[in-house]
């Protein structure tokens, strides 16, 4: 009885010793000829690039040039309104990123800047997904952009900022795609221009 018990032990022991083997193959030797480090350092290489880049950027000036994102958000931050809007980012790669971008003023009281906060990443989520979506046109004639379902987005970036020639502190989120659907958020069933 105890040889047997040793014998399938030493299985047990070869099987795992063979799966771990196999994973360390699959994860330096990808699929697409990129290892795991490499992706790894890559990633890290993005978030640099858009890390830098965002520090140089005048979110409000870019909101008056971004193609998709709500209506009237020009009298949206005079009213110190949240909204948001999606805009790209080019890395040193070539590769285009999408990001939804929202701005909410941060509130006077503390209590009041976790709901800001969570307005900010649900319009920079919303934005994020209805980027380059048709636009249809209703009897009367207004046009708007929709987007149903469930949105693969994170958060990458989540600050505060002064709006440019005031004093105003407004909190940034900035969402982008992503993939494996790590963190899931229901978008809303809300249509913008």
């Amino acid at each position: 009885m105890k040889r047997i018990t040793k014998l399938l032990i030493f299985c047990l022991a070869m099987a795992s010793m063979a799966v771990l083997a196999e994973h360390t193959e699959q994860g330096t030797n990808a699929p697409d000829g990129i290892g795991a480090k490499a992706a790894k350092r890559s990633h890290s290489r993005v978030k640099k690039e858009l890390q830098d880049w965002a520090a140089k950027q005048d979110w409000f000036a870019l909101s008056d040039t971004a193609e998709f994102g709500d209506p009237n958000r020009k009298m949206k931050v005079e009213k110190g309104m949240t909204f948001g809007y999606s805009t790209e980012f080019v890395d040193s790669k070539g590769k285009k990123h999408i990001l939804g971008v929202g701005l909410a003023k941060d509130p006077e009281q503390d209590v009041k800047r976790e709901m800001k906060k969570n307005m900010a990443e649900l319009s920079a989520t919303k934005n994020l997904m209805m980027h380059g979506k048709p636009v249809s046109t209703n009897a009367s004639g207004t046009q708007s952009r929709s987007f149903k379902g469930t949105a693969n987005a994170a958060q990458v970036l989540s600050t505060t900022i002064v709006r440019p020639g005031t004093e105003e502190k407004w909190i940034l989120c900035v969402c982008a795609k992503i993939r494996g659907g790590k963190k899931t958020t229901s978008a809303p069933k809300r249509k913008d221009q």
